[in-house]
């Protein structure tokens, strides 16, 4: 099912699609040449590949060029926007096929560390991995759980019902976002590495991941949807895949869980504010 026009219209409130970003060369190459040597020791091999064949490792970003191909080689469009996305705006454009992109460039005081999604994270975290199946399939499947779980609270009586497990199972994906594409970590015959945007854009977390005590644990989706996150700290607990087809199958088990009403008591925690705007679709 696709969402209703005035659900669309709710899913773009605030939020300001916005032209090709302007470009600052010598910002972009500081930016690039402060990552380049961490994501050889700590990103898998294929990651700079992708990145190479993005043109994402040029001195020069072709802004134009990059949509072409990305356009071409995903299952996605480009949607640039000024920064954040609201989760329920996030999914809602994946249910639709279109990626944000975040045209907004950090600057070099936040080189380390920025709380809000920028073209670094967005550009260099996640749309490289989009060339890899398992990574798109991923996203698709959220867009498309998102769409599931709009269906079900629809078919509820109340409002407060509605906005119960609307909110219950949001922060569930969510957390599966955070925990995988997001700070995720994956160990095969490489070792350990990274695979995480929020990781991946931060040379603060990246560093703090490896070099530090930091927490690693199997990935588990049954402990990934009740641990609560901090978007403004480096974080202390992280996890780990095998493989990236566990990224797939993550989506598999939550669709069963979201089928089965296990997502309809999710404890919050207090991050009711990463769901900001939510209730619109709850009218």
């Amino acid at each position: 099912m696709s969402l209703s026009k005035n659900q669309r219209e709710g899913c773009s409130t605030d939020m300001a699609v916005v032209s090709t970003p302007f470009f600052n060369r010598n910002l972009w190459y500081r930016l690039l040449s402060s990552r380049f040597s961490l994501w050889k020791s700590y990103c898998p091999r294929f990651f700079l590949d992708y990145l190479d064949a993005f043109g994402l490792l040029s001195d020069f970003l072709d802004h134009q060029a990059v949509i072409k191909f990305f356009e071409l080689e995903t299952h996605f469009s480009y949607y640039p926007v000024s920064g954040f996305v609201a989760p329920h705006q996030y999914l809602s454009l994946l249910q639709d096929r279109y990626f944000p992109i975040a045209s907004v460039m950090r600057t070099l005081d936040k080189d380390n560390f920025s709380l809000t999604p920028d073209l670094i994270h967005d550009l260099l975290g996640h749309v490289p991995w989009l060339l890899h199946p398992s990574f798109s399939e991923f996203f698709i499947n959220m867009g498309r759980l998102f769409t599931k779980v709009i269906e079900k609270v629809q078919a509820l009586p109340s409002k407060k019902q509605r906005i119960q497990t609307l909110q219950s199972n949001l922060i569930a994906i969510v957390r599966c976002f955070w925990f995988t594409v997001e700070s995720g970590l994956i160990e095969n015959h490489e070792g350990r590495k990274a695979y995480g945007a929020v990781l991946i854009s931060s040379p603060q977390e990246l560093g703090h991941a490896f070099i530090d005590n930091v927490r690693v644990l199997p990935l588990e989706l049954d402990q990934i949807i009740r641990l609560p996150f901090n978007t403004s700290t480096p974080q202390e607990t992280l996890f780990s895949i095998r493989h990236f087809d566990e990224l797939v199958e993550l989506t598999s088990k939550l669709e069963w869980m979201l089928d089965q009403g296990l997502l309809e008591s999710i404890p919050l925690y207090n991050q009711e504010k990463y769901l900001s705007g939510f209730e619109v679709l709850c009218q």
